[in-house]
């Protein structure tokens, strides 16, 4: 016999459909799109368990080349300037939206300090800069903590300029395999929460 976790009740989504600021080229959108895809591939298939705090940072971080993301871009002062990995705060603010959506508690969250074009008020920013000896050093974090009897999977897609995030409880189910070890069901005939 063995146990296996199955995604049971839907939680929380969030989604944003990035809108970017009228000064950037589709293409300069487009690589904030990608940095955004790279982190919901990051954090896509996550286990949060009961009591335990998820952090952005370390799940989708170092937002580096060496974890695949490129120049995009952030904000800072109220402007889009060029910046490593920037479009990260796309994923983390449809993460903070299911997140809030599931009732999960918020450790850690900030805003961009400004309104967005595509998040008004409910954004998750996160940051780092680049020490003089050339290092990131981490700065703002969205965390949150599984404060439910049950463990969350975070589900996360990317596609176009739309972020969607998705968080199920996962039910634990025993199995047992004997002959015929086709019995012709499939996992999910077998399971109900």
């Amino acid at each position: 016999m063995f146990w296996i976790l199955l995604p049971c009740d839907l939680l929380g989504s969030g989604d944003v459909n990035y809108v970017p600021p009228p000064a950037l080229t589709e293409n300069e959108a487009a690589l904030i799109m990608f940095n955004a895809k790279v982190s919901a591939e990051a954090i896509d298939g996550i286990i949060v368990y009961p009591g335990q705090t998820f952090s952005y940072w370390d799940t989708a971080g170092p937002f580096d080349s060496a974890h695949g993301y490129v120049y995009g871009y952030g904000v800072l002062n109220g402007k889009a300037v060029p910046a490593l990995a920037g479009g990260v705060c796309v994923t983390s603010t449809a993460l903070y939206r299911a997140a809030l959506d599931a009732g999960l508690e918020i450790v850690e969250r900030h805003p961009h300090g400004v309104p967005l074009a595509w998040a008004k008020e409910d954004d998750a920013a996160v940051s780092f800069r680049v020490s003089p000896d050339g290092r990131l050093e981490r700065g703002w974090d969205f965390r949150f903590r599984n404060n439910l009897k049950d463990p969350v999977v975070i589900l996360a897609r990317s596609k176009g300029k739309n972020v969607a995030v998705e968080l199920w409880s996962l039910q634990m189910l025993a199995v047992s395999i004997a002959p015929p070890y086709n019995s012709g069901y499939r996992l999910a005939e077998l399971a109900e929460c």
